[in-house]
């Protein structure tokens, strides 16, 4: 499945927090979507996730339904520095 890095500002937003939001988010999520990993900029209120989804539209409108704020969203691929090789 089409991956996608999704930035997100979310302002003021706690440790605690964003593990409540998590778990809140998740059981929502549509079934062909997968919310993979986020790195985490708590001082600057910036979230870097990492989305599987069928495709960039069907990704745009799940976070739209969930309110999930986007900057910006990127196709990515996954590159294996230690295989020397593109993959999962």
């Amino acid at each position: 499945m089409p991956k996608f890095l999704a930035v997100h500002t979310i302002p003021k937003l706690s440790k605690e927090r964003w593990i409540q939001v998590a778990n809140e988010i998740s059981p929502k999520l549509p079934k062909n979507f997968s919310w993979n990993l986020t790195y985490c900029d708590f001082k600057n209120s910036k979230f870097f996730c990492i989305w599987e989804a069928p495709d960039r539209k069907k990704l745009d409108a799940g976070l739209k339904n969930l309110f999930i704020p986007v900057d910006a969203v990127y196709p990515v691929e996954v590159y294996n520095v230690a295989k020397g090789e593109f993959g999962s």
